[in-house]
Parts: C-alpha cells; sequence; structure tokens
C-alpha cells in the first residue's frame, strides 16, 4: 500500500496553533497525525489504519494512549474550537461588509450505541422519548449530548457536547420487556 502523507497540511498546522491548546509537541504531533488521516485517508477510520497513512509514523498504541492516557481536556478543545467559529464567523462578515447576525439553536439527544458497549465515557442506558409511547417506556444505550447550531449571516458551525451520564441526564437501567 501506497503511503500518502509525508508531513501535515501547513493549513492544518496553522490552523491547530491557532487555538492555542495546551499540547505538549509530541501530543500535538499525534493530533495532527491523526486528523490529517481522518480527512485523506479512505480507509476504515482505525487509528492503526489512520496511522498506515504515514511515511513516518510512531506505533499506532502511541496515539492510543494519547486519547487513552495522555493528561490533555477535550473541553479545551472544544471551547477553542467554538471560540474560534465564532470569532471566524464575525470576522468574515465584518471582512465582507455583512451585518454579523447569528442565530443559535440548542437541542438535546441521544445517540444510540450497540447494547454491548459500555467502555466509553458517557454511554449508558436512558430514555428513550421518541420510541417511547403512553403505554410503554423505552430505553436505549447510547450518549446524551446537546448539540448547539451557530448560523451566522456568513457561516455554520456545529458543535457537539457530551453530557457525562448522570449529571444533567439520569440514566435509567432498561425494563424487562413483558412478553
Amino acid at each position: 500500500m501506497l503511503k500518502l502523507i509525508i508531513h501535515p497540511s501547513q493549513l492544518l498546522l496553522n490552523f491547530v496553533l491557532s487555538l492555542c491548546l495546551n499540547l505538549s509537541k509530541p501530543q500535538q504531533s499525534h493530533l495532527l497525525r491523526t486528523v490529517e488521516a481522518l480527512i485523506v485517508s479512505n480507509e476504515r477510520k482505525t487509528l492503526a489504519g489512520l496511522y498506515r497513512q504515514w511515511v513516518e509514523a510512531p506505533d499506532p498504541s502511541a496515539v492510543a494512549d494519547f486519547f487513552r492516557a495522555s493528561p490533555w481536556s477535550d473541553q479545551e478543545i472544544e471551547q477553542s474550537l467554538s471560540q474560534f467559529g465564532l470569532k471566524d464567523a464575525l470576522k468574515r462578515a465584518l471582512d465582507e461588509g455583512i451585518e454579523p447576525i447569528i442565530y443559535v439553536s440548542i437541542d438535546e439527544d441521544l445517540t444510540g450505541k450497540d447494547k454491548d458497549t459500555k467502555a466509553l465515557e458517557g454511554v449508558d442506558w436512558f430514555h428513550d422519548h421518541n420510541a417511547s409511547t403512553k403505554k410503554k417506556s423505552n430505553y436505549r444505550n447510547g450518549a446524551v449530548h446537546v448539540s448547539c447550531r451557530a448560523i451566522g449571516s456568513v457561516q455554520l458551525y456545529v458543535c457537539l457536547e457530551a453530557v457525562p451520564a448522570g449529571e444533567d441526564c439520569t440514566p435509567s437501567e432498561p425494563q424487562a420487556s413483558k412478553g
């Protein structure tokens, strides 16, 4: 198989640097490698498959450790991305002489997961309002998240924020079906 990536694109590097994330150089390298490979790769998006796209890359177990055990904050990254999106939309509107109008839509949703999925953060059994009826409650294994869509006069940004299980949405145990 021909390797596709020699080094991350300068645009991606500039974007990541503009977020001012508190990442070490190795963490930054893992982030850049993963994102670049997600963009370029036509294969299944496993860490091993993504790292096979690189001419020179460490063992995929190193990137797995970055996601699993490195001291970095996903909330910091989400906040930086949200701030970037808002600032960029306002800047583009002002640069183009358009009144900077931003409409925001906030909604909570349940993303279903396989019933055997247990190890992912935020995944638990939740009451599924859409699938339930007046006579029968329905439960679904998944992750509850809040989606915030900011639609501006120039650009659309979508951000998702996971709601930790048990905090804002109390998980419920599935009821045994009466058959």
